[in-house]
């Protein structure tokens, strides 16, 4: 900044600490500076919204943790026959013994990136519409309008509603309200968020709250998926378990054993 540069695109050099987040904050900036307002508050209610989706992210990150290490554990197993392998007393290093070796191993491995493939990662990034939401109630808690907020917002869209945000934008304007123009938007997000406030404004309802409710509503929905994916991840598991653990167990552990019997 004292370089000249605005504050926005200051602000902007902070993107690889504070990730997609940024634009939130840069949209608040814009705001503020353009309409004046209670800049702190404005702060303070997206901070608030951030902290808030952090700590269910932090949660969601724990749950599929669990999920992963089990189905680690359980890929590992296999490999735990490695080192018991010279007690069997049967040939290793012969072309049968290296190819149960190199066979046993590969499946164990296989099926380890397998399993750790179908547990969802839960994504840090928030939902685009119900950053709109969010970044517009706290700029209008801090004194804004709802078409100065949503207007300063187009110009730092949240990811992933980029260009339908842009294409709403163009809409304004040519005349069309905030809600009409998301309303037709080629999002649904967005749309239902358009539609949120078609209805707020034809029923008369404070914006604030409404908006509230849409961005912890998409929050939920997401919350809702990764958490029935988290729940499916172990029925999946059961085919890399079938295919590749088991052989592998049998490679290793099985299979050597069988012959060192048949040596003995």
């Amino acid at each position: 900044m004292r370089l000249g540069d605005t504050i926005e695109r200051a602000v902007g050099s902070l993107e690889d600490e504070l990730g997609p987040d940024i634009r939130a904050l840069q949209s608040i900036l814009a705001i503020g500076l353009a309409v004046g307002g209670d800049l702190a508050r404005m702060l303070d209610s997206l901070a608030g919204s951030i902290d808030q989706r952090l700590e269910a992210h932090s949660a969601a990150a724990a749950s599929t943790a669990g999920a992963k290490l089990s189905g680690r554990m359980v890929a590992t197993l296999p490999l735990l026959c490695v080192p018991l392998l010279p007690a069997t007393r049967a040939p290793l290093f012969d072309p049968v013994g290296i190819a149960l070796l190199m066979g046993g191993m590969t499946l164990a491995w296989g099926g380890l990136k397998w399993m750790s493939r179908l547990v969802p990662a839960p994504d840090r990034s928030d939902d685009g519409a119900a950053t709109v939401a969010d970044v517009a109630a706290s700029a209008i808690r801090g004194g804004a309008g709802l078409h100065t907020a949503l207007n300063a917002i187009a110009e730092h869209p949240p990811v992933g509603v980029e260009e339908p945000l842009r294409r709403a934008a163009r809409l304004v304007r040519f005349g069309v309200s905030w809600g009409r123009a998301l309303q037709r938007s080629s999002d649904a997000s967005l749309a239902g968020l358009g539609r949120t406030l078609v209805q707020s404004e034809s029923k008369g309802l404070p914006v604030t709250p409404s908006l509230g409710a849409y961005a912890a509503a998409r929050r939920a929905d997401r919350a809702r998926e990764l958490d029935a994916a988290i729940k499916r991840a172990p029925v999946l598991m059961i085919v890399p378990l079938v295919t590749c653990v088991l052989p592998a167990f049998v490679l290793l552990g099985l299979g050597p054993f069988i012959r060192g019997l048949g040596a003995g």
